[in-house]
């Protein structure tokens, strides 16, 4: 069973650049238990990121999740994250039942 984790972020204005580059950077240095990828929106609502990891069962999800956010990592960026998204934004967690190629 596959599960999708997609988080969307609302990016301050002119930000977005800085935001992608972030993201790269410091994304490389986590260990991700599976694939993440990143979008932008050309469509819908703008300056918007859209984040969506990979987890192949609900415990390896709530362990990541526990874990990054008690990680000394999470801690030395959020104030670079902060400047550069706003208020606002989703978490949905969504199960892969067909996977039609």
């Amino acid at each position: 069973m596959t599960f999708l984790n997609r988080r969307t972020f609302n990016v301050r204005a002119g930000k977005m650049d800085e935001i992608l580059e972030l993201l790269e950077t410091e994304g490389k240095k986590i260990d991700f238990p599976g694939p993440v990828r990143i979008y932008v929106n050309h469509t819908g609502t703008f300056g918007t990121v859209i984040l969506d990891y990979e987890f192949a069962s609900l415990a390896e999800y709530e362990t990541f999740w526990t874990d990054w956010f008690a990680s000394d990592h999470w801690a030395s960026i959020v104030p670079r994250w902060e400047a550069l998204t706003g208020p606002g934004g989703t978490n949905e967690l969504l199960e892969k039942r067909i996977e039609i190629m």
